[in-house]
């Protein structure tokens, strides 16, 4: 089953009931929730793929050190609240779960 980054990011938002937040203009990369304990309690957040996300910014015209940057200093580098997003590096596919309510 595919579903783009649109449909996972609404189905978590829902699931949710709007507590995570997102990366804006990067839900190609976005690969689930991660759940730990994080500022503030345990909580779920958003969870990115680096790659994917080094990915949809180089698709919009940035160049591999452009990517890294923009993706260092606005993404990983900004707190927005206590549901900030997760990235990680992946070394190895999920398995992956078909969305349910």
């Amino acid at each position: 089953m595919s579903v783009s980054g649109g449909e996972l990011r609404a189905f978590l938002a829902a699931e949710s009931e709007g507590e995570l937040l997102f990366a804006d203009g990067l839900d190609d990369g976005l690969v689930g929730m991660a759940a730990g304990w994080f500022t503030g309690g345990h909580r779920e957040v958003a969870l990115y793929d680096y790659a994917a996300c080094m990915r949809v910014l180089m698709a919009e015209g940035m160049d591999e050190t452009e990517a890294t940057e923009y993706l260092e200093f606005n993404v990983l580098g900004a707190w927005v609240g206590d549901g900030t997003p997760a990235f990680a590096t992946l070394y190895r596919a999920p398995a992956l779960e078909p969305l349910t309510s």
